[in-house]
């Protein structure tokens, strides 16, 4: 599976991945090995889009790593399998945009989907 660089920024920031720009416009990542190794090709490719995502004002990371949070909490996946799995890169907007305010019956919805669990294999790395 591939991510777009909005997912992969989220996915990365789930993980404990650290993401910033330093002064003179470089992308700069600290988190484990275990997590960057398999998004390497992912990373290499997304770097400007990455670099724009994280100064842009339109995106707001924390506010989606705690919906996300919250509406994992009582499901059978994690944060990162929903991200890889159930939300598109417009649906992340919206949860940065506080677009989606019952995160409750959004977790219900998850729920009722057909597909729900969504545990095939996920492969993170590799070509966009």
């Amino acid at each position: 599976m591939t991510m777009t660089p909005l997912q992969l920024l989220t996915y990365l920031e789930l993980q404990g991945v650290r993401l910033a720009v330093d002064s003179t416009g470089i992308l700069k990542a600290v988190g484990p090995k275990s997590v960057l190794t398999p998004v390497t090709d992912l990373f290499r490719y997304y770097k400007p889009e990455l670099v724009s995502l994280i100064t842009q004002d339109g995106f707001d990371i924390l506010v989606v790593k705690e919906a996300l949070r919250f509406i994992s909490n009582g499901l059978a996946v994690t944060p990162e399998l929903l991200v890889l799995k159930y939300f598109t890169p417009e649906d992340l907007m919206d949860l940065s945009t506080g677009q989606y305010r019952n995160l409750t019956a959004l977790r219900d919805l998850i729920i009722s989907d057909p597909d729900y669990p969504f545990r095939d294999e996920c492969n993170t790395g590799g070509e966009p």
